[in-house]
């Protein structure tokens, strides 16, 4: 399992580490970017706490939260992971700055 937070979080001072404010980003407003970017991937399971994309070939899986925290499950290499990470950052960038 790879992990990465998408979007910088404030800190609280003394907390090193344990973010206090994240986004809250509605995944039903990037789901459609997030396709098109990862176009080998399909949903598997949409709701408003999670969205999980599966790739058909290797199965591979993606966990994403509103607050833009991304979990990839699977056999991927780190340039692949930072492929996958860039082009969901790609996908979220104009709804963050929003």
């Amino acid at each position: 399992m790879i992990y990465s937070t998408i979007a910088p979080c404030k800190k609280k001072k003394g907390f090193e580490g344990y973010p206090d404010e994240f986004y809250n980003v509605p995944l039903t407003s990037i789901k459609d970017n997030l396709l098109l970017e990862l176009d080998s991937y399909q949903i598997l399971r949409e709701t408003k706490v999670c969205l999980i994309l599966k790739e058909e070939d290797s199965g591979n899986k993606i966990s994403i939260f509103p607050s833009l925290r991304v979990f990839i499950y699977g056999d991927v290499e780190e340039n692949e992971a930072t492929s996958i990470f860039d082009k969901i950052s790609k996908s979220v960038e104009n709804i963050v700055s929003s």
